[in-house]
């Protein structure tokens, strides 16, 4: 399908492509705004190496685009590719989509989510355990370690031992290499196809040979990582396909629980698409649902009161201990992590391309365009929002908005098959926090928002002074991890051919 001419599209800035991507890298939020006032609802931003994007934010022509379906247009995350591979769910359209996000839905809810609470609340803990009183932490950073250790127990089951102290220390170089600017740029300008291709085709010598050391040189590094990552992760399929019904059906990661899904036809997830899941599990549970949480404790600290009303509902809440199953009664918490999504949400856009002519805010978008209904823009439209641009959690206390009026996860057939997880992993992490924790933001540093790859992430990382607060006694806030019903890291051998 040809792509429509400027001619057929909203008006929008006449600034060079590359200009044009600087700015968005620079200050995305900033960007964004500055068309919508200059020229209206519906305005075109045309960067290197992408068809030209119509980037929706009036209110109706929002809920059109946010409620749609497979009919009415195919998703569009094709910049992401390169990180996530060809068979990721995201990335798969109509029936086959459908039916993948059915096989992968059932950890994210009800008990099996809420089995991972303890670890969640573990992991914290060990963490902030590190930290001594009157030293300064960077929040992010510390948030993403949290977070790292939750998903790799809840994808495999285990998070200790060497070769998973590996996958993590290879997953974050890796994806630290993917979120600079420059590489993230590239990747536009090329497209992640193409990028895709090039790492999988520098990496093949590491692939072969898993001893083979890792190039400093820095592109040939990212491939050989990669390599690496996919070496690990190919080898943990094979082991938990080795298992027998019995011994898998033992295990409640997220690897055995996809092992053993089945297709209507009878069908098993093939080894490449497990991968590809296991990447997007890995980045979704790692990288963004941090970032959140870092913008989630940024706000709290800039708001004189807020940590004060979150501590007081966790000792109500928790008054007899930690309990996996009153997280949901955290609805101050969970408020405080809504509103932050809304100020800054971590993805500026969804992107669709339309399957037909649609008329939006007025005027007829030509099937084939890329459109972008705007997550930033509506969440701080004043005809959507009292008061768009202030901080004020209470008003997720009054009731749940719609969908179209708040969509940080995103929305429709497409919204993110792990939502619930990560709304329930921020509370069960700010909780810990702040009740085992006083801190002050570093004297003298003005948080602003900055592209960190594909996510907009809180400038400087949340510097912060960190000073444990007088816990109350043990039997109220003791956190016990209980060992999974799985195998040990020791026993988890290839099987044999």
């Amino acid at each position: 399908m040809t792509a429509p001419s400027r001619a057929e599209l909203p008006p929008g800035t006449r600034l060079p492509r590359l200009a044009q991507l600087v700015r968005m890298s620079m200050d995305p939020y900033g960007f964004l705004k500055s068309q919508r006032d200059r020229y209206g609802d519906l305005f075109t931003i045309h960067m290197p190496g992408m068809d030209r994007q119509v980037f929706v934010c009036e209110p109706e022509a929002v809920k059109r685009l946010t409620t749609g379906g497979y009919e009415d247009y195919t998703r569009d995350a094709d910049a992401v590719r390169f990180i996530l591979g060809d068979h990721a769910v995201i990335f798969e359209q109509d029936a086959p989509h459908k039916d993948t996000r059915r096989l992968m839905m059932p950890p994210f809810h009800g008990e099996r989510m809420r089995a991972y609470g303890h670890d969640m609340a573990h992991f914290t803990d060990e963490i902030v355990d590190g930290w001594r009183d009157g030293e300064k932490r960077v929040l992010h950073k510390e948030l993403q370690e949290i977070t790292l250790r939750v998903i790799l127990r809840s994808v495999f089951g285990v998070s200790e031992g060497p070769r998973f102290e590996e996958l993590g220390r290879l997953f974050v170089e890796y994806l630290d290499a993917m979120m600079t600017p420059w590489f993230y740029a590239s990747t536009l300008v090329l497209s992640g196809p193409r990028v895709r291709d090039f790492l999988r085709l520098r990496g093949r010598a590491k692939r072969k040979d898993p001893t083979r050391k890792i190039s400093r040189l820095p592109l040939q590094s990212a491939a050989d990582r990669l390599a690496a990552i996919d070496n690990i992760l190919f080898d943990e399929i094979a082991i938990c396909r080795g298992l027998g019904d019995e011994a898998r059906a033992e295990r409640s990661d997220i690897l055995a629980l996809l092992v053993a899904a089945r297709y209507d036809d009878g069908s098993r997830i093939s080894d490449e698409a497990l991968r590809d899941h296991l990447m997007t599990l890995l980045i979704g549970g790692h990288e963004t649902t941090a970032t959140s949480l870092a913008w989630a404790m940024s706000c709290a600290l800039q708001h004189p009161g807020t940590l004060e009303r979150m501590r007081a509902e966790v000792d109500t809440v928790f008054a007899d201990g930690f309990d996996p199953a009153k997280v949901k009664q955290l609805v101050f918490i969970g408020a405080v992590a809504n509103e932050s999504m809304r100020l800054y949400p971590i993805a500026t856009a969804v992107t669709r391309i339309l399957k037909v002519d649609m008329k939006l805010a007025g005027r007829t978008i030509p099937a084939g365009t890329r459109v972008s209904p705007c997550i930033y823009l509506t969440q701080r439209d004043a005809r959507l929002w009292d008061d768009p641009d202030a901080f004020k959690p209470d008003r997720f206390l009054a009731g749940k908005p719609s969908v179209y009026e708040f969509f940080p996860f995103g929305a429709g057939v497409w919204r993110c098959l792990g939502a619930q997880f990560a709304e329930y992993e921020m509370r069960v992490i700010l909780a810990r926090l702040v009740s085992r924790m006083d801190m002050t933001l570093e004297a003298g540093v003005a948080i602003k928002p900055m592209q960190r790859g594909f996510t907009v992430a809180p400038s400087d990382g949340v510097p912060v002074r960190v000073r444990h607060r007088a816990q109350v006694p043990t039997t109220k806030t003791q956190v016990v991890v209980p060992e999974p019903p799985m195998l040990s890291v020791a026993n988890r051998r290839a099987p044999s051919t």
